[in-house]
């Protein structure tokens, strides 16, 4: 393994050490979360294109198969399940 994926190999081996780290840090030191919030999209966006790579484009393809199934999944998940929540707590 190159040596400049070190560090990429052991985040990725102690990914939930690393969440929760990630998440203490915040609590404790809430000025620097509040400097790297507007970072946000493009850490998530960095996140997504580092899966793409990872995935590769023959595998991302051959999932278009089950766009059906993934697009049903995300309208549940981000329409109806907050929809009914809030028609649950608002009564």
């Amino acid at each position: 393994m190159n040596a400049a994926f070190l560090p990429l190999h052991f985040l990725a081996r102690h990914g939930r050490l690393v969440l929760v780290a990630g998440l203490a840090v915040g609590i404790v030191f809430p000025s620097l979360a509040r400097s790297l919030q507007p970072l946000i999209p493009q850490a998530a966006a960095l996140m997504l294109f580092v899966t793409a790579l990872r995935i590769g484009p023959r595998e991302a393809f051959g999932r278009l198969s089950q766009m059906r199934t993934s697009l049903g999944a995300v309208a549940v998940f981000q329409i109806a399940v907050p929809c009914l929540f809030a028609i649950l707590f608002k009564m």
